[in-house]
């Protein structure tokens, strides 16, 4: 199964306050159909357990066309394209019912030893449960380290019980709905790159600095002065 899809139709709860997809929403849409694509691979969530092993993303960049809207139904398309060191890449299209393209993301995973917490070789680890998919497009050739703004913007965020996910820390998919938040309403990102660089854990305090130059933004949240994740992109006009 060199691709794996999925269709959606977008409920109430997952639209803004002006019908339009959450980016929480996308994020949560991309972290199932990894996890999915990933288990009819081999190396899902339920195989990995048994070998202490977890997939945990590092780093992702979506382009924006458009945002659906609430009763749309839209189909999130995903494939392995390969590694990058010890990074293993995954695409993502988001398409319309008329083939239109939504949006379109690349990320990095890394792949943890959870039992010693340490990062594994992926290629070494999985490689072989991999297909080839070299003929498929890769969105974006590079996701390099981002810079995390000192002076802007201060937020703080309360880390709640329902953010956390089975490996004990802020979901991936929650640090989008915090960059929303941060970015407030009517702000949707044409481009946007989260590096997680730090498990955020249950009762945290996040402290997040948001630097903003035109359309451009830059963006950091910090639990005890150490950096957890930073955020950068472009938004819509």
């Amino acid at each position: 199964m060199n691709t794996f899809q999925e269709t959606f139709h977008i409920r109430y709860s997952e639209g803004d306050r002006h019908g339009r997809l959450k980016l929480r929403t996308f994020f949560d849409y991309a972290q199932e159909v990894a996890g999915s694509h990933a288990a009819a691979l081999g190396c899902g969530l339920e195989a990995l357990l048994a070998r202490r092993q977890a997939w945990v993303l590092s780093r992702i960049r979506v382009r924006f066309h458009k945002y659906p809207s609430i009763g749309d139904a839209v189909t999130l398309k995903t494939w392995p394209s390969g590694f990058d060191h010890l990074f293993a890449r995954r695409e993502f299209e988001l398409t319309g019912v008329d083939g239109t393209v939504l949006a379109e993301a690349t990320s990095f995973w890394l792949f943890l030893d959870t039992a010693q917490m340490r990062i594994l070789n992926a290629a070494k680890e999985i490689g072989d449960l991999m297909p080839d998919n070299s003929a498929l497009p890769v969105h974006f050739s590079e996701l390099g380290k981002l810079p995390a703004p000192a002076e802007g913007e201060q937020l703080e965020f309360s880390i709640r019980e329902t953010q956390i996910d089975l490996n004990g820390h802020l979901n991936n998919a929650e640090y989008a709905g915090v960059i929303q938040d941060v970015l407030g309403a009517g702000c949707y990102p044409a481009e946007l790159q989260v590096n997680y660089q730090k498990s955020v854990p249950p009762q945290s305090l996040l402290g997040v600095t948001c630097a903003r130059a035109g359309q451009e933004f830059q963006i950091a949240g910090r639990v005890a002065d150490a950096v957890a994740f930073a955020a950068g992109g472009t938004l819509m006009s």
